[in-house]
């Protein structure tokens, strides 16, 4: 897509293994996004998911970038891109803040420019006037409860309320763009009240707002999308709801709309999403969107005849899809069965989402258990979703390539029921069984093709959702937790299983009783148990078979969606599959961090484009803010420094590694960094910064922040 010149650079110094300490909880796919817009500086697509990650897209894939996160964003937020300052500038508020909250974002992290916004609101039209250098806020429904129709300007600095002579009338979730051939703001459609939709058109010409007569209008709708499409001077209109989510596409050209009927089938019809013309294709830019409770993640183009898909998508979360998550059984990330959708996924950090083209178990059904070991998975019963719902006891194999149904009749099992596989023993251990006198407390095991039950003479109490898992290290299965509905009570009890009984673990320390998923981590050699704290962030605890452990989790940590832990057989750490996202909770986690300071206030930013992982073929450096069309030199090493450098500081260490690099038009450059396959590399720290021309610096040129990168899984 791009045309950023992207140099290679080769990884050339070896280090012993290191133990990383860092443990964070960081989004390794794309969550629910929640506002976005086109960077054309660095010619990429940003979003800003509900967990404050950035997330961008280069034109082939998705990136999870490595920044702080913003706090978690809880209401609807809003992201334009400011041309006369070359910064995306992101919009929006909390229910507790009386008023919006207005952040930067440079590249390579993001700032907050006032907390003194327009009074709070959601669901308001922000547009960037590249004319007037401003940025441009139209009504939305106040969080005290009214529709808005105040037109509010930002200068870079601070927001004023402007006093159009006329406006649209109050309303939310209108669609709006720029103009950038006519320098109007476009403005089309909302909701006015409780049922009311609109299809009228607006423009604004930095004065006051006037009403567009069209013959034809699109179909009145709200949360539709829209974006001006530069190659062929009009506006683009695309989903939207009124009586039923849209996927049709409307054009304005400043004086009429039109219907136009794509040649390839694009985007579901979904309302939300984000659309922003990317000039490097010529083409708008769609991702996003939901509809029915379900979220949207593929990504598309429209060139004004046919939609492309872009981006491999990823399944679309739903609440009520009742996944079944497990280590994948080639140790490389995840597998995913969908029992309700039928669909099967695998995930891996090199590659991301693949959706797997094979026949599921059928039929189609709710609460179904599952486990997995090194060379295989397991899928067991559930409750059928067709009438008349019927219990189902069939139990189906993973080879890798497809399902394979190992028997058609076992042990009835309860809605949070558990199972793992006993590797000591080669056996399917599954707990939960109901019977007449325990709701949900049978043990049995599929060994030598058959269900055999054993007779317990434990005093393991009956529970449901009971974390069991795997412990390959110590050869046992461990069982701990659960919920007694009856009660409403949480337990945080630990047992083993011997292979005929379960035995009762005393623990010095025992976990918080809270909601909570078990995994083995085969990175930390110990089975982690993530639920939550007293304040509801996210707890983590590891268990040795003595003792259990509290494991501190960075500032990241606040609470989750329901989710469920992933560990062995993956061979990476720990992953959380969640409602929301995919996370990462791995005690060798690859960082990057800035250090020292700036030369300059002119000085460009050097960041990363992700995190530098083993077998990360796309790890790339970026340099934005450079002199346009010029060179950068970029400074490699295995250690910091602070050497005077004429009037600036070099903070890499002298003599090891510069690479002269051609800047874009923009004044943005790549430099590839292949991260190789295999642990040689893992646990390096490389230390870069980059140094370009320029006159107004009293030395001639400037040099960037350092910028440290550890080599993780």
């Amino acid at each position: 897509m791009t045309a950023h010149p992207s140099p290679r650079v080769a990884l050339v110094v070896g280090l012993a293994t290191l133990w990383l300490p860092g443990q964070d909880l960081r989004v390794v796919d794309r969550s629910q996004p929640l506002a976005g817009a086109f960077d054309p500086a660095r010619g990429r697509f940003v979003t800003v998911g509900w967990r404050g990650e950035t997330t961008e897209f280069d034109g082939s894939r998705w990136l999870s970038r490595p920044i702080d996160p913003l706090p978690v964003l809880q209401t609807e937020q809003r992201m334009v891109h400011d041309d006369a300052r070359a910064r995306m500038i992101l919009v929006g508020g909390d229910l507790a803040t009386p008023l919006l909250t207005t952040r930067a974002f440079d590249g390579a992290s993001w700032s907050t420019l006032t907390q003194n916004g327009p009074p709070g609101r959601q669901a308001f039209a922000l547009v960037s006037d590249a004319a007037r250098s401003v940025v441009v806020l139209f009504g939305g429904i106040s969080f005290t409860g009214p529709l808005l129709d105040e037109t509010w300007i930002f200068d870079g600095q601070v927001w004023s309320q402007a006093a159009p002579t006329s406006s649209p009338s109050p309303r939310h979730s209108a669609a709006t763009c720029y103009d950038r051939a006519r320098s109007r703001v476009v403005l089309f459609g909302g909701r006015t009240d409780a049922v009311t939709v609109v299809d009228d058109t607006w423009e604004w010409d930095g004065t006051t707002w006037a009403p567009v007569p069209v013959a034809v209008s699109p179909a009145a709708r709200y949360a539709a999308v829209m974006s001006y499409d530069a190659t062929r001077s009009r506006a683009v209109l695309f989903g939207g709801f009124d009586s039923a989510y849209r996927n049709d596409v409307w054009e304005f050209d400043g004086n009429a709309w039109q219907s136009a009927t794509p040649s390839v089938a694009g985007p579901d019809a979904c309302v939300g999403g984000f659309m922003a013309f990317d000039p490097n294709r010529g083409e708008c830019v769609f991702t996003g969107g939901y509809h029915d409770g379900i979220v949207l993640f593929d990504t598309w183009s429209w060139d004004g005849t046919r939609w492309q898909q872009l981006s491999g998508t990823q399944p679309a979360r739903n609440l009520l899809a009742n996944d079944v998550a497990f280590g994948s059984p080639n140790g490389d990330g995840m597998l995913v069965f969908r029992p309700v959708l039928g669909e099967t996924w695998t995930w891996t950090r090199a590659a991301g989402w693949a959706e797997r083209q094979v026949a599921p178990p059928s039929p189609a059904r709710f609460f179904t258990v599952g486990c997995s070991t090194a060379a295989t998975a397991f899928v067991y019963g559930g409750l059928g979703i067709a009438a008349p719902n019927p219990d189902l006891t069939d139990l189906w194999q993973w080879n890798g390539q497809a399902w394979t149904q190992l028997a058609s009749q076992g042990p009835l099992i309860a809605d949070g029921a558990s199972m793992a596989f006993d590797i000591a023993r080669g056996e399917i251990v599954l707990f939960g069984v109901p019977s007449q006198t325990n709701l949900a407390n049978e043990t049995w095991v599929w060994s030598n093709s058959a269900w055999q039950q054993r007779a317990l003479n434990s005093t393991l109490s009956t529970r449901y959702g009971a974390g069991l898992v795997c412990d390959p290290l110590r050869g046992t299965v461990v069982l701990h937790g659960g919920y007694t509905p009856w009660t409403s009570t949480w337990i945080n009890d630990t047992w083993e299983w011997n292979g005929t009984d379960w035995l009762p673990i005393t623990t010095p320390n025992v976990p918080t009783p809270s909601g909570a998923t078990v995994a083995y981590d085969i990175t930390r050699g110990a089975v982690v148990r993530v639920g939550y704290d007293a304040t509801g962030a996210v707890e983590l605890w590891s268990y040795d078979g003595l003792d259990w452990t509290p494991v501190p989790v960075g500032s990241s940590g606040q609470r989750l969606l329901t989710f469920t832990a992933i560990g062995w057989p993956d061979s990476s750490g720990l992953l959380l599959y969640g409602a929301s996202a995919n996370f990462d909770l791995s005690a060798d986690q690859a960082t990057v961090s800035r250090y020292g300071s700036a030369c300059t206030a002119q000085a460009p930013v050097l960041t990363a484009n992700e995190r530098p992982r083993i077998g990360t073929p796309g790890f790339a450096l970026e340099l934005a803010g450079a002199p346009a069309s010029s060179f950068a030199a970029l400074l490699a090493a295995t250690g910091a420094a602070s050497i005077p450098l004429a009037n600036c500081t070099q903070l890499v260490q002298a003599g090891q590694a510069t690479l002269l690099l051609p800047t874009s038009a923009t004044g943005f450059v790549t430099a590839a960094l292949p991260v190789p396959p295999g642990p040689t590399f893992f646990g390096l720290d490389l230390y870069f910064q980059a140094a370009v021309l320029d006159p107004s610096a009293p030395s001639g040129f400037t040099t960037t922040r350092g910028l440290r990168c550890t080599i993780g899984r």
